[in-house]
């Protein structure tokens, strides 16, 4: 048998029993305790691009650029932002390289960058710079590091890096002279002919000591040549194979960069209507080239037909504008006629000025203009037989003179007169 307990015994584990059920009652109904909310801080991410066509570097060392962004994805701001560049053994910044607005950047050894304060949600201005990466074998990755700091407490620290992987890959030039121009197109003989080269690097290297030789064509003497940057000409005689020509030098022609052309002349010494003159551009360089295809151009000029072009300058004795059987050509007088194409007014011949004011120079067909000077004690006039379109005349005496336009065929004649006073 169980032993009875006693009646108080029973009264005090009831109420025991009935305390407990209402603390259990009390505690599922209480609200629970709310969680701590998480701190507020800043959290900086980096992404670093290598930015095309500049994304990768020739095996004998180039330029690349990179472009960093730091954004603050934080809820807090960021103070005292300083970014942080890891560059490769033997890479620099580049000349020419600018901070963005707000940034304050060192290009040196420290190769840092200072933004201050930067909000929660926003993004610095981006930061795109170049550098230059040492030489190294075709297949090479390397890679151009970014690291952001703040003084302010982070969320996370793991995206405060942005790395811009960088290839190495085979470095090659190609040359193409993508113009070869000679003007004028028709000359005659006594005609200087303007050549201009225009040279394109397509590779993806720097071309070292680029050469263009265009070699002399017979029957042409040598006027000029460039000889001041960006090319440096040199004519000589024994060109190639014994021929005269010009040899120009360009020191570095970077990919993708097209230069000035370069300018020659040459004159037009012994030819016959329908000769066919051409001019061939060959360029060369001592960095590796794989393509010469396109390394030649030319171009052509065709040997015209001329005129003749002629006149009077002749002294109105009597003032009256009129030209008198008895007016004839001025004598002893210091004078100069040239002329020119009416259109560019680009080519310029000297006339053969005779003793008595007559003048002659053959000239190609088209339109043409010419000019005149005359010395004191000589001054220009107007006159109905004249052909002068405008003229000035000096205090000191003399003066200079243009004709209205004419117009020329091959194989004809055009007379351009002008009259002439005493001062």
């Amino acid at each position: 048998m169980h032993p009875t307990p006693h009646p108080t015994r029973r009264t005090r584990l009831a109420a025991a029993s009935g305390l407990a059920a209402l603390l259990s009652l009390a505690a599922a109904t209480l609200p629970a305790a709310p969680a701590a909310a998480a701190p507020s801080r800043a959290d900086l991410a980096v992404t670093a691009t290598a930015i095309a066509p500049r994304d990768q570097v020739v095996d004998v060392g180039g330029g690349v650029t990179v472009e960093v962004e730091v954004r603050n994805a934080g809820t807090r701001s960021a103070s005292d932002v300083t970014l942080t560049y890891g560059l490769p053994d033997g890479a620099y910044f580049t000349d020419g390289n600018g901070a963005p607005e707000g940034w304050t950047c060192d290009f040196g050894p420290a190769a840092t960058c200072t933004y201050g304060a930067l909000a929660a949600g926003a993004s610095a201005p981006l930061l795109r710079f170049h550098f230059y990466l040492p030489p190294a074998p075709t297949g090479t990755v390397s890679a151009v590091t970014a690291t952001a700091t703040t003084t302010s407490p982070e969320l996370s620290t793991s995206n405060n890096t942005g790395s811009a992987p960088i290839t190495y890959v085979r470095g090659v030039t190609d040359l193409e002279v993508i113009a070869a121009q000679a003007n004028p197109a028709q000359p005659i003989v006594g005609d200087t002919v303007n050549v201009s080269v225009q040279v394109h690097n397509t590779g993806n290297m720097t071309a070292q000591l680029v050469h263009v030789t265009v070699p002399l064509p017979a029957g042409l003497t040598r006027v000029s040549e460039d000889y001041n940057s960006p090319w440096y000409c040199e004519f000589s005689d024994t060109l190639v194979a014994g021929q005269p020509g010009w040899s120009c030098l360009y020191y570095q022609l970077v990919n993708g960069w097209t230069p000035e052309p370069l300018d020659l002349s040459a004159t037009v010494a012994t030819a016959v209507p329908g000769d066919v003159v051409i001019f061939t551009a060959t360029a060369t360089t001592t960095s590796p080239e794989d393509d010469l295809a396109d390394n030649t151009g030319q171009a052509s000029v065709t040997v015209a037909e001329p005129g003749t072009v002629r006149g009077t300058v002749w002294l109105d004795a009597d003032r009256d504008g009129v030209r008198d059987a008895e007016e004839t050509g001025v004598t002893g007088a210091q004078l100069s006629v040239g002329v020119q194409d009416e259109q560019s007014g680009e080519t310029h011949r000297r006339a053969t000025v005779a003793a008595d004011g007559t003048w002659t120079t053959p000239f190609r067909a088209g339109g043409l203009i010419a000019n005149f000077t005359i010395q004191s004690p000589y001054c220009f006039a107007d006159s109905v037989d004249g052909d002068l379109a405008m003229y000035q005349n000096y205090s000191y005496g003399g003066g200079w003179a243009a004709s209205n336009p004419a117009t020329l065929a091959a194989g004809g004649e055009a007379v351009i007169d002008a009259a002439v006073v005493r001062c």
